[in-house]
């Protein structure tokens, strides 16, 4: 998998290209907007690009305020209001600053393209691309021009287009390193990773300090299937990002790299090694199938679920204000199972469906077309669903594929009580007849998969390539094969004993029936393996190599299905060598010698225990230490980390944090409102917070500690939270600089970057914040030392105040703090365990243990907010 992401948002970590000054012989775009601008300027705005590259913004910032005082209408002043928010990474407020300056009639190919990052950043794809080509326009022989928009046409999928823009602003500024790593991604997305390998290595000739560009030849290569020369780039790249902080997540790619390689458990320890640190959702992802691939099954059902967080299935979840199942009692409820990936899986997965029923619940699957006949032949189903028609009332639900997890499925706890599918009498009518009389032996064959599955090209086959097996004498050979490959049967020498049903095939009942009146199955791996699986029937599948995680490695036996035999690739593409080795195995069993496994019935295999409802002690059993992992909470998907001792039991058991805080939070901020968050953490209730604004409204999320930042972005990211900003800085009274490069943060609004600026300290009153009507404070900040830091603000804006604690004290020194900016305050206190939880958990493991917060309104206002439960303090 291709890490794609090049670019820095606000809280990314993707680099950017290190060219921030003009080209040469380029005057300044900045200072040439404010020469034609006949205004006396404060003469301290001069300073503000030094301000700025020292990670001083807000000292920038109130300079630039204070001009802006004097000449209001100052068209430079607000490009330059904008450019030092965009470089703080406060992109909502840049944009708003810089838009200011286009309705002053400011025509700058430079403010064009800030504003193009700003939407571009803001995920208005459409925005980014229309300002960008107003950039175009007036400045087609700019670079970064070019480079911005290569990079809208890249995100917007017109990848030739992207190669054009990226190729021009090279001709322009060949030095862009970043251009050159822009190019590798669009020829590695055409298939062609020879022109990526050179775009890489140019981009290292540009800037071999650049993590990126070393991460990127590693994958070109890796695509070229030179895995050992692979291997020294990424070492590279992971040495760079240690010593230059410069994160790019290139493990994810090795990982992926040394997989392909056939080295699973190198992958493992690279992952296990990094994931702590650099929680990237794709990766965890990847971690499960390689897990699950070396027989750690409980571990890999667990990091399963962050597939969910990832593009590919991010909009699959759907949203249902039910819990999901994790092991609740079912006695008397009703479930919903849906099917969520491809046949194959759903009749692997299909299998826990009785065990579920045996639970005591009603049993409803919401399948794909074309499934649901085939799944009426399994028992425990009490109704089938079409996607079509409106949902029935239900309890709880779950993906097909979560099933494992819940149930804490083993190597030896595999539910392999085969046969768990059949065809119904009237399907099995209809084709007994269809298969004539035959005294040879009768074997269904398929050596295609759907050309649209990303690793058709590895996992099909040419009937050709079958012809040593096809050649075996005394067989009368079932195509079962559909679609376009059905066509080379055509190619098959006369004396070859073929019936073709494949184009008869209406659906997967018809191909099971088929199935049943067959002595051998030989397929790739297709849906077809797992429905002669299911069945019981023997089924040999040739795999490629590296196979998929169900297969496991090296085993020629599948503890999935009993009567299935495994010929595996050694080397990518190989197909030789497997054909050959089945072609001997098939003609010792057409001769039927004895010992063969295709000859012998399948042994019986272990059904997994009925899964009881989980508790507090087993919530984690398959949690690794300083790992991350995901929940189905109230208000959506949530990355959290387990080892919270009650924020992780809290949203692993309930599916929700502190619900008392948040239930009362939500009688205080109104729709339309900017709202800010400080130390929000993973953001447990940021989710909420962003929705109880509206689309109007706007969450700034102040989190410093890096690690929950990051989990924080990609949270809100997955819950499609457009409306926050999220800042990786500190809050209190002493402004902190952090460590910052200079040339990075003069180029950011040139390149697209948005830096962090890790270690360093605002205060409230610095933000210089127009609108805020809502603060919240979490207990892990210095509350007293936030406000001592926000009293302008406090003052000029009158926002309410709801202020987390761990102690009393702490409580009793915010409250006289507040009550000094003329506020009005109360004592909050609310259970950790809510009885109407979001999973439906009856049992209280916090044993009554409750929080503590402080409930502050301006004291000119009248409270119209219920206060039930709440103390005053004086």
């Amino acid at each position: 998998m291709l890490f794609r992401r090049l670019f820095k948002s606000s809280a990314s970590t993707e680099p950017v290209p290190a060219q921030g000054a003009p080209a040469p012989g380029q005057t300044n775009p900045l200072e040439r907007t404010r020469d034609s601008f006949a205004v006396e300027l404060h003469p301290a705005v001069d300073a503000v690009d030094a301000l700025d590259a020292a990670g001083r913004h807000a000292v920038a910032l109130a300079i630039l305020d204070d001009a802006l005082l004097r000449a209001p209408n100052d068209a430079w002043l607000h490009f330059r209001r904008g450019s030092t928010l965009f470089r703080w990474g406060r992109v909502r407020e840049a944009r708003e600053a810089s838009l200011r300056a286009a309705d002053l009639q400011l025509a700058d190919e430079g403010l064009y393209r800030q504003i193009g990052w700003c939407h571009f950043w803001t995920s208005d794809l459409e925005g980014a691309e229309r300002w960008m080509a107003k950039a175009v326009e007036i400045a087609p022989d700019h670079w970064k021009v070019q480079f911005g928009s290569g990079t809208t046409a890249y995100a917007a999928g017109r990848i030739d287009d992207a190669i054009a823009r990226y190729t021009r602003a090279l001709e322009l500024e060949p030095s862009s390193a970043d251009t050159h790593n822009g190019l590798v991604i669009c020829h590695l997305d055409h298939g062609d990773a020879v022109a990526a390998e050179a775009a890489a290595r140019r981009a290292i000739e540009a800037d071999g300090q650049r993590p990126m560009a070393w991460a990127n030849l590693g994958v070109a290569l890796a695509r070229q299937q030179r895995f050992d020369e692979a291997r020294p780039p990424f070492d590279r790249a992971l040495e760079l990002e240690s010593s230059t902080g410069d994160v790019v997540d290139s493990f994810v790619n090795y990982c992926n790299c040394l997989r392909d390689a056939g080295q699973t458990e190198a992958a493992v320890r690279l992952y296990e090694r990094s994931l702590p640190d650099q929680p990237n959702v794709n990766a965890h992802g990847d971690y499960a199938f390689a897990l699950m691939a070396v027989g750690r099954l409980p571990e890999g059902w667990r990091e399963y679920e962050f597939r969910w967080m990832t593009n590919a299935f991010l909009r699959r979840y759907p949203g249902f204000d039910r819990p999901e199942w994790n092991g609740q009692d079912l006695t008397g409820k009703t479930i919903l199972l849906w099917v969520e990936q491809g046949f194959g899986d759903t009749v692997q997965f299909i299998r826990y469906v009785p065990l579920v029923k045996a639970l005591g619940a009603t049993v409803l699957v919401v399948a794909r077309q074309g499934l649901e006949r085939l799944l009426l032949g399994c028992a425990g189903i009490d109704r089938i669903v079409s996607r079509e028609e409106p949902l029935p009332p239900f309890d709880f639900h779950s993906p097909l594929m979560s099933l494992p997890r819940v149930f804490g499925t083993e190597l030896d706890s595999i539910p392999a009580a085969i046969p768990y599918l059949r065809a119904t009498p009237e399907v099995m009518e209809k084709w007994r007849g269809r298969l004539p009389a035959t005294t040879k032996r009768r074997v269904g064959i398929v050596w295609a998969g759907s050309p649209l599955h990303p690793n058709d090209q590895y996992r099909s086959i040419s009937l050709e390539q079958l012809r040593p097996v096809l050649e075996t004498d005394g067989v009368q050979f079932v195509s079962l094969q559909m679609g376009p490959t059905a066509a080379q049967l055509s190619s098959l020498p006369p004396g070859v004993d073929v019936l073709d049903l494949g184009s008869e095939l209406e659906d997967f009942s018809d191909t099971l029936a088929v199935i049943d009146q067959l002595d051998l199955v030989i397929c790739v791996d297709t849906s077809v393996a797992h429905l002669a699986g299911a069945l019981g029937k023997p089924t040999w599948i040739l795999l490629p190599f590296p196979a998929d995680f169900r297969w496991l490695e090296i085993r020629d036996d599948s503890p999935w299905y009993p009567s299935a035999r495994l010929f595996r690739q050694d080397a990518r593409r190989d197909w030789e060598g497997v054909v050959a080795q089945m072609t001997v195995a098939f003609g010792q069993w057409v001769a039927g010698v004895v010992g063969d496994a295709a000859n012998q019935a399948p042994a019986p295999r272990p059904v997994a225990p009925t899964c009881c409802p989980r508790d507090a002690d087993d919530a984690f059993a398959a949690h690794r230490s300083g790992f991350s992992a995901v929940v189905r909470a109230r208000y959506g998907l949530v990355q959290y980390f387990p080892d919270d001792p009650v924020e992780g039991a809290s949203l692993a058991t309930y599916g929700e944090y502190r619900q008392g805080q948040l239930d009362f939070i939500a009688t205080l901020v109104a729709q339309g409102s900017t709202v800010m968050e400080v130390c929000p953490g993973i953001g447990a209730h940021s989710i909420a917070l962003a929705r109880m604004t509206g689309p109007t409204g706007f969450l700034l999320a102040v989190e410093p500690r890096k690690l929950k930042h990051r989990v924080l972005r990609q949270n809100l990211a997955t819950n499609g939270v457009l409306n926050a900003t999220l800042l990786c800085r500190g809050l209190g009274t002493a402004a902190i600089p952090g460590i910052a490069n200079a040339q990075a943060l003069i180029g950011a609004t040139v390149t697209g970057r948005v830096p962090e600026t890790e270690g360093a300290v605002d205060s409230i009153d610095g933000l210089r914040l127009q609108h805020l009507e809502f603060l919240k404070i979490n207990e892990d900040a210095d509350a007293a030392d936030v406000l001592a830091g926000a009293g302008d603000t406090l003052w000029r804006l009158r926002p309410r105040l709801f202020i987390g604690f761990q102690d009393a004290h702490d409580l009793e020194l915010a409250s006289m703090k507040a009550r000094e900016f003329g506020y009005r305050c109360w004592r909050h206190e609310s259970p950790l365990f809510n009885p109407v939880n979001f999973n439906l958990r009856e049992t209280d493991v916090f044993l009554g243990r409750t929080v503590l917060a402080m409930v502050a309104i301006p004291e000119e206002f009248d409270v119209e907010v219920r206060l039930d439960g709440c103390t005053e303090l004086t």
